[in-house]
């Protein structure tokens, strides 16, 4: 037997036995009966994903073994679906976000008198060779899509773009490491300041995007960022105007 199939301790379970694990860790089934819990697993959600949003409850020690408290199936199936609805909230706000990105771009291009070309050129320079390289790759990667492979074609040589094409062919990333660009282009310390939110948003973009799970665990200290002092200002200020 291969070291690879030794790691393997966890086998797959049917649904029978995914629900027998359920009752063993505590989980109840008081508002959603087994029979209705077991549908639910064959044609809405999978075990795996339903079963991270335990980590948002508390354990006891039973006879020896820990198993959660007052944790019913039921709870699983609403989390499960208030943190679909959210995602679906993230995606259209960052869609928004983007969106808002590079019509501000375009707005500050035309304020400080650029022509369009000569920023984009500029950028461009200075990317190290791995970089513009990816960037190349990036925007090349999507000369066969039907949605924008007349502008890619209509401008073979990267450095000939016009910000308004350019920022119609890159990524949401490449779009905030611009963003940044121009914010030390015109010094401007809220574009920096900005694009520690932008990269943020990106992040939970993704997250949103691929379906992973935003709220399986609320607990205390799991996050690894820390909420931005413009972030807490804003809302500070909504509390404050709101009171009146």
């Amino acid at each position: 037997m291969s070291v690879l199939l030794q790691e393997k301790t966890k086998p797959i379970l049917s649904v029978d036995e995914q629900i027998d694990k359920l009752k063993e860790n505590g989980v109840t089934f008081k508002y959603v009966s087994e029979d209705n819990a077991k549908e639910y697993l064959r044609k809405n959600n999978y075990y795996f994903k339903l079963t991270s949003y335990r980590k948002n409850f508390l354990k006891k020690e039973v006879d020896g073994k820990k198993v959660y408290i007052d944790l019913d199936f039921a709870y699983l199936q609403d989390l499960a679906i208030i943190d679909m609805e959210l995602r679906y909230l993230l995606v259209d706000l960052s869609l928004d976000i983007e969106h808002w990105t590079k019509i501000y771009l375009l707005n500050l291009i035309q304020l400080h008198h650029e022509d369009g070309y000569e920023i984009v050129n500029d950028f461009l320079d200075s990317l190290d060779k791995n970089q513009y390289d990816r960037l190349e790759n990036e925007v090349l990667r999507n000369r066969k899509s039907i949605y924008c492979e007349d502008l890619i074609n209509s401008y073979p040589d990267l450095k000939k773009y016009p910000i308004w094409v350019f920022i119609e062919v890159i990524s949401f990333g490449t779009l905030i490491s611009f963003y940044k660009f121009c914010g030390e282009r015109y010094n401007d310390k809220m574009m920096s300041k900005d694009h520690f939110i932008l990269k943020m948003c990106k992040s939970v973009r993704n997250a949103a995007a691929h379906s992973n799970c935003i709220i399986n665990d609320l607990n205390a200290k799991t996050t690894s960022l820390s909420t931005s002092y413009l972030v807490k200002r804003i809302g500070k200020y909504r509390e404050n105007f709101e009171g009146y």
